[in-house]
């Protein structure tokens, strides 16, 4: 089944914002992947393309970064989470809990959640038995943990077209709310960087159609969410937030109409701005003065 199939279209601009427990503004997901890598075969990852191209083995340049995560990088990242008492979920290979016991019994201790992530290091697209791996992960995972996982995550990202039936036939969720029946929404929030960028986007998106996941890529809302918190100011063309303000949710003032767009400042109606925003505020007018001053733009400030 395709994922548009599994998923029905719904435009984010028509649904009610996403409003977390206790009012809190951000949530953030630590997720560490820990994974066994077999250095008899070509490397999942070249960090360190290899000379001459080709899939040398043993490929010991890219094991051995893979393998320093491991022996360090884990335990470095994990006095972070401790100190700041950051719980996280652990996406496990089911062969790496017994090659990096160490490693599952810290996790262990500290109450995160497994998710399964392929018995090894290896394109789903190619384990011989997909079943029978998401099977055996699980159960490596119950093993250990005294409980299965509820969370998958595909070595690699990779999937199959079956992946999702036959995680929810290996009782995993089947990515709905357990409440509502409603698929689950993530609002992914990330900062355009390179002609690609949308490409790698549309590609995140289709990776979580596959688990019945809804993935939403949108700045927009973020940065009005800001702004009506009172957390900031933005520069936007009015026609961007005209519903917000016809709501009564912002005010604008006009700064600039360079070229054919209209530039305004949008800001919170019933909450105060941060003393952050106010300077930042304050220093962005001082370069529109500036640009004005020396007739870059012609404008006049609101």
């Amino acid at each position: 089944m395709l994922p548009n199939e599994r998923l029905a279209y719904s435009a984010i601009g028509e649904r009610p914002p996403l409003v977390l427990p206790n009012g809190a503004r951000l949530a953030v997901w630590v997720i560490v992947n820990v994974e066994e890598w077999d250095i008899r075969q070509p490397m999942p990852r070249t960090v360190l393309s290899p000379p001459a191209g080709g899939s040398p083995m043993p490929d010991i340049p890219n094991w051995a970064w893979h393998e320093y995560g491991n022996r360090v990088g884990f335990w470095r990242m994990l006095e972070v989470f401790d100190e700041f008492r950051i719980p996280a979920a652990l996406a496990i290979n089911g062969s790496a809990i017994a090659a990096y016991a160490p490693i599952a019994r810290a996790a262990h201790e500290r109450n995160w959640e497994f998710m399964g992530h392929g018995f090894t290091q290896k394109n789903m697209q190619k384990v011989e038995n997909e079943s029978a791996d998401i099977a055996r992960t699980s159960e490596a995972i119950a093993e250990f943990t005294g409980r299965r996982p509820r969370g998958w995550l595909g070595p690699g990202l990779t999937e199959t077209w079956d992946t999702p039936d036959l995680l929810v036939e290996a009782g995993y969720p089947d990515g709905r709310d357990a409440r509502t029946g409603k698929p689950l929404v993530i609002n992914y929030d990330a900062q355009g960087v390179g002609p690609g960028y949308k490409s790698r986007v549309d590609w995140t998106v289709k990776q979580f159609a596959k688990l019945n996941v809804q993935l939403e890529a949108d700045s927009f809302r973020v940065l009005t969410s800001l702004v009506e918190e009172g957390l900031g100011f933005a520069l936007l063309p009015p026609s961007s937030v005209h519903g917000e303000v016809a709501d009564g949710r912002l005010e604008t003032a006009v700064v600039s109409k360079p070229m054919t767009r209209e530039l305004i400042f949008a800001s919170p109606i019933d909450r105060p701005a941060s003393t952050a925003s106010l300077a930042i505020t304050a220093l962005l007018r001082e370069e529109v003065a500036a640009c004005r001053k020396e007739g870059v733009w012609d404008i006049k400030l609101a």
